[in-house]
């Protein structure tokens, strides 16, 4: 038997989609500024913006962390992916000036 989700029920959802992606926005937003802390050190000490050895531990992180939640390792490495290559431009932005 199929269920069907009566249109004010799916509005509902909607609503609380819209509000779980604004709150992903404000961490992005939150993570940009830390990304900003990065660059500052990295500008400090010399380091390059590209760390295959720290990438490799973070996505070795979250895919667990994925697994523990039952979400798509796969599909989150695949968000991560994006939200690193925006973090490289950021940092490349200011250290490759």
């Amino acid at each position: 038997m199929k269920t069907t989700i009566e249109p004010e029920k799916l509005e509902d959802i909607r609503e609380l989609i819209d509000s779980v992606d604004r709150e992903i926005i404000l961490l992005l937003k939150q993570r940009s500024r830390l990304i900003d802390m990065v660059v500052e050190v990295k500008k400090e000490t010399k380091q390059e913006v590209n760390q295959p050895t720290r990438f490799a531990l973070m996505v070795d992180r979250l895919q667990e962390i994925a697994k523990e939640e039952g979400l798509d390792p796969d599909l989150v490495i695949e968000v991560w992916d994006a939200i690193h290559e925006s973090s490289k431009r950021q940092q490349n932005k200011v250290l490759n000036k």
